[in-house]
């Protein structure tokens, strides 16, 4: 039995250091509150990682406008929260939350083993679906993404961020 244990450990710990975290950050640039939807990948995931989510708070935290500038090892020191609330999940595959002017949040989960669940995130803008995950091209969008990677000594990537500005 512990050799089982000790198995699943080791495997987890060489899954987790060879792939890298993706993080998703949110920020509304507008002047009115946008609504983002979140579709998880498939019931597999959506059991285990909606159970979790439903423990949990989404944090919200004043924007930065200097998102090129922004290290990702200064992540966690983003501003001091706003607000938090509870996911809201409008299907078994799928959660969504207003996000408010002037404020940006990170698409959860990170769930410690670097893979996120989700399959699409999306906002709609003047009723039209505009697709941040997988990236849309839709000018009428209007939204920037700023990537980021922090590499490991052996430039191999150990960690992605996407940061997305809903623009006016």
């Amino acid at each position: 039995m512990t050799g089982k244990f000790l198995s699943v450990l080791i495997f987890f710990y060489f899954f987790t250091s060879c792939s890298p975290l993706y993080m998703v950050y949110v920020q509304n640039n507008t002047d009115e509150p946008v609504e983002i939807f979140v579709e998880l990948k498939d019931e597999k995931f959506t059991k285990k990682y909606r159970k979790e989510l439903e423990k949990r708070h989404l944090f919200f935290y004043k924007k930065s406008d200097q998102i090129e500038q922004f290290s990702i090892d200064s992540l966690k020191i983003l501003n001091k929260k706003i607000s938090e609330r509870k996911y809201q999940f409008t299907s078994d595959l799928e959660y969504s939350f207003v996000l408010e002017p002037d404020l940006i949040t990170d698409i959860d989960p990170n769930n410690s083993i670097s893979i996120y669940p989700f399959q699409k995130i999306y906002f709609v803008k003047d009723n039209e679906k505009c697709s941040v995950v997988p990236k849309n091209t839709n000018h009428n969008c209007n939204f920037k993404i700023t990537s980021k990677q922090k590499l490991k000594k052996d430039k191999t990537p150990k960690m992605f961020v996407d940061y997305i500005e809903i623009q006016k």
